[in-house]
């Protein structure tokens, strides 16, 4: 069943374009669109379906951290971002976390990640844990602590 909602307010998951939400678009099609991982690998290409091979198109943000981390791990735009404004109204649901920064500081990786909302109960915990894991194995696949 898809829901339609006003594009003056309401569900901010809505499309402004066509009115229907996100979670109806991703049910209805079984893709959630180009969420999270899609941005950090493919930022800027055009999105089509779940099943599409997107190798070589867009800006592959998680290969780009790994590589300034590598040769110049002083750098302050060690910045991989998820919040792709002419995507969203194709995406299921915003996202929620949406920019992380890498630093390193005496051969040790860190991660400060944001967030511009949350569900505290499960959305922050399991966040954090998933961000800990992502900088523990790029700390790992760089040569640094964790």
């Amino acid at each position: 069943m898809l829901t339609t909602m006003s594009t003056s307010g309401g569900d901010s998951s809505c499309s402004r374009q066509t009115g229907v939400c996100g979670a109806a678009i991703a049910s209805s099609r079984r893709d959630l669109g180009p969420v999270y991982g899609f941005q950090w690998r493919h930022f800027g290409a055009t999105y089509k379906t779940c099943h599409d091979d997107y190798t070589g198109q867009g800006i592959d943000q998680l290969a780009e951290v790994i590589d300034k981390i590598k040769n110049n791990p002083y750098d302050r735009r060690i910045i991989m971002c998820a919040w792709n404004p002419s995507d969203i109204p194709n995406m299921a649901l915003p996202p929620c976390h949406c920019l992380a920064q890498f630093f390193v500081s005496d051969g040790e990786l860190s991660c400060q990640m944001y967030q511009r909302s949350a569900d505290v109960g499960l959305g922050v915990p399991f966040n954090i844990a998933s961000y800990s894991l992502l900088t523990h194995m790029i700390a790992h696949v760089t040569g640094l602590k964790h």
